[in-house]
This record gives structure tokens, C-alpha cells and sequence, in this order.
């Protein structure tokens, strides 16, 4: 997420906050973790752009174990190349990530996966959800954007 799109996160993270949702978890930006697990000889480090984490994950983090989210953003920028972004899915799914939004801001559109082979495609006023893993966190492409 470059500077240009961090509005995209403090959009998201207004959602959050009106839905009341703070007391469950939070959104957190730049969240790096090991996705294939502890000790490895080639461990698969990344760093969402947003990543949902809740109360319980955010104190097993502070324990210093590495959790993986259950639900998280991609903001897709021009220098994303296809493949590297469906490889990152790939990864994303076997590590038990639940359901993953790629913001792609030049178009104004958001593929919402809940896995590699199930995809919702969002544009103008189509609702983007969390669900299963945050049902009540629901957003309009068009509130993703606002100015």
C-alpha cells in the first residue's frame, strides 16, 4: 500500500469502527507473518497490506507466535504482476486464510475470495463482505473510495 492509497485503509477501518467492531478485533496495516509455519528451513515470509486480527490473535501476537488472519486486504497497484498476485492467493488459502479482498483503486473494484476458486467481483455500489470470518463487516465498493 503506497501513500496514495492509504485512505482506502482509513475508509475501511471508519467501517469498523461504526459497526462496533473494535471490541472483537482490528484492522492492522503492514502485518508480516510467517505463512508456512515455525522453525522451516525456507520460511514464506509476507506483509498484508490490512490484515483482521482478533482480541485473542492480537495477544497471541504479543506472546510472539506467529497468527495468521483470517481475513485480509491486498491493495493491487500497476507494478503487481497477475501471476505473483494469484501465487500470493495460493499462499494465502493454504495458510488458512479465510477470505481475501484485492483492491485494485485504478478500476474501483474489489474481488472478494473465499477461496482460490470462489470469487465475488465488486464494482460502484456492490456490498464487499467479510463473511464467514466478520459478517458484519460489510462495505459498498463506492464506500471504499469515498473522498
Amino acid at each position: 500500500m503506497n501513500k496514495s492509497q492509504v485512505y482506502i485503509y482509513d475508509n475501511l477501518y471508519s467501517v469498523l469502527i461504526e459497526r462496533g467492531l473494535l471490541k472483537t478485533g482490528a484492522l492492522i496495516s503492514g502485518y508480516e507473518v510467517t505463512l508456512n509455519g515455525v522453525p522451516s528451513k525456507d520460511p514464506q515470509m509476507r506483509c498484508f497490506d490490512i490484515a483482521y486480527l482478533t482480541k485473542a490473535q492480537i495477544q497471541r501476537g504479543r506472546n510472539g507466535e506467529d497468527v495468521i488472519p483470517a481475513f485480509v486486504v491486498e491493495i493491487i497497484s500497476e507494478n503487481d504482476v497477475s501471476y505473483k498476485i494469484e501465487a500470493k492467493l495460493t499462499e494465502y488459502f493454504k495458510a488458512g486464510v479465510q477470505v481475501v479482498w484485492n483492491i485494485i483503486p485504478d478500476e474501483q473494484v474489489v474481488h472478494v475470495y473465499t477461496s482460490r476458486k470462489t470469487v465475488k467481483i465488486c464494482t460502484e455500489t456492490d456490498i464487499c463482505s467479510a463473511a464467514p470470518v466478520l459478517p458484519e463487516f460489510e462495505v459498498s465498493v463506492a464506500e471504499i473510495f469515498a473522498a
